[in-house]
């Protein structure tokens, strides 16, 4: 029997000594997929802390945490007319409505624009973002859940569920020039965020970025999609050296309709690289960033007009230089 298990242990230590030391293939890492950790699509915790929900075919099912068995079907596309498919879904804080994606057209790595729907867990009514048809983004709703801000075109839109009347509320948005409610290239893939807008905790102010790139030199890429001819893609995008978007914070106030431009970049501060409303009504956390990103400063900004520093931190061997030369780094 121990020279059983000795004879065991061997094989097993070559068998993993010699894994150790084959040779890794590009056909391993991207075609195979062999190192690739399994991930479960469409998980989200509810809040009860007892259950999760996923994704699958078509139908949003519930699950207990405890024994993992599946306890109910939230959600059944099948089952709700005009409701074409369910690609991604998102609870709202108090999961009594779900908002729904379907027919996504991918814009960058993280990005996309989509058909989304905003269903209602109590009434079974299932409602269209902006109608027509029309592909938008970032559709998220207020914390009352009876209105749904969304970016159609580069410009903000606050559609009203109950009345279905839609405001715009930017309207210089263009391709390739000005961005409103989303953020550009570099705030995307170097910040890791592409939403630009966030409603305020009592739902009434949007605070939301606008990027002008009109200065930002063009970029254009190659897709190749396995076809007889390329696509090109040509879209702003700043190099080391050249020039960022210039950026600024707007917040809009649906009472009166009214927008104010509440922070802007500068040869100091060159970044956002996170806004977030304050837990006090009417108060906005702006983070400032310069472009060697070595100091941060977080400010509090209103509606009004206030603004209040709460932190101000940098690098010290960096900082002491990093206004006296040239802006380089992104």
């Amino acid at each position: 029997m121990r020279n059983l298990l000795l004879g065991a242990f061997a094989i097993l230590l070559v068998a993993n000594t010699a894994w150790g030391q084959r040779n890794i293939t590009l056909e391993d890492i991207w075609k195979d997929y062999t190192f690739m950790p399994e991930r479960v699509p469409g998980f989200n915790f509810m809040k009860d802390g007892q259950h999760f929900t996923r994704l699958e075919r078509n139908k949003i099912e519930q699950y207990d945490l405890r024994t993992g068995q599946r306890v109910a079907t939230i959600l059944d596309a099948a089952m709700v007319r005009d409701l074409p498919g369910i690609e991604g879904y998102e609870f709202t804080d108090d999961e009594s409505k779900i908002i729904i994606s379907n027919n996504a057209e991918s814009v960058y790595r993280h990005s996309f624009k989509a058909n989304f729907h905003i269903y209602d867990r109590e009434t079974n009514e299932l409602k269209p973002v902006f109608h027509g048809g029309n592909l938008v983004r970032l559709a998220a709703l207020n914390p009352k859940g009876d209105k749904v801000a969304f970016v159609y075109d580069n410009n903000l839109y606050v559609q009203d569920l109950k009345s279905g009347q839609t405001r715009q509320v930017t309207t210089d948005g263009a391709l390739n020039e000005v961005i409103n409610g989303a953020t550009d290239w570099v705030y995307e893939e170097e910040f890791g965020k592409d939403n630009g807008f966030f409603w305020s905790p009592d739902g009434k102010q949007i605070a939301f970025y606008r990027f002008d790139e009109r200065d930002v030199k063009a970029f254009t890429m190659t897709n190749y999609n396995d076809e007889m001819y390329p696509e090109y893609v040509t879209f702003k995008y700043p190099k080391v050296g050249e020039k960022n978007s210039v950026v600024s914070i707007h917040i809009y106030d649906l009472a009166s309709g009214e927008t104010r431009k509440v922070a802007t970049t500068d040869a100091t501060w060159e970044y956002f690289p996170r806004i977030k409303w304050a837990p006090k009504a009417g108060e906005l956390c702006v983070f400032f960033m310069n472009r060697h990103q070595s100091e941060l400063e977080l400010r509090l900004l209103s509606f009004d007009g206030k603004s209040r520093t709460l932190l101000r931190e940098a690098r010290p061997a960096q900082a002491s230089n990093s206004r006296a030369r040239p802006a380089h780094q992104r």
